[in-house]
């Protein structure tokens, strides 16, 4: 259970200090650039870091705000250094290989389910294609619009095509 919160009248004990922003030094070098602006190269420690993170399948944006940075740096990151992106990839094939060996121990054991997923997905099958050869059924709709309920003289006179008179 958690602990309920208590308010304490001394601001200086309710005051929470300020976590700092930019790049985690231990990951990211800043290096200044001619134009004013800085750069951030990664450190060795960052590739590692990466590697591991996407191989515990973490998103993009969550690696980059453990760099600390926001994602649209971590992508022009990405798009000059390829060992960034080596990493990344290093890591994801990983996961990929450790639920590929879970999918087949489970299929071994006679997990059905577990075997048509790892057979769909080491085959690239894409489930809403049709199989060749098979019929396709083409399901199409027809919308009928009935005209309004109208009374027998309107009817005759419309059916007829004599004029209707408005007075």
């Amino acid at each position: 259970m958690a602990k309920a919160a208590t308010i304490t009248a001394d601001l200086s004990a309710r005051t929470v200090t300020r976590t700092a922003r930019g790049p985690r030094s231990r990951y990211v070098a800043v290096a200044p650039l001619e134009t004013g602006g800085v750069q951030y190269e990664l450190k060795p420690a960052a590739y590692k870091m990466i590697e591991r993170q996407a191989r515990e399948g973490h998103e993009l944006a969550s690696i980059a705000s453990s760099l600390g940075m926001c994602a649209e740096t971590f992508r022009q990151i990405r798009k000059r250094d390829p060992q960034a992106v080596a990493a990344i990839e290093v890591g994801r094939a990983e996961l990929g290989d450790e639920l590929t060996a879970l999918l087949l121990t489970m299929a071994r054991k006679g997990n059905v389910t577990a075997a048509i997923w790892l057979d769909k997905t080491r085959r690239n099958v894409d489930a809403g294609r049709p199989i060749e050869g098979a019929r396709t059924v083409v399901n199409q709709q027809f919308n009928i619009n009935l005209p309004a309920p109208r009374d027998r003289d309107e009817y005759l006179r419309l059916v007829t095509g004599q004029a209707v008179d408005d007075r």
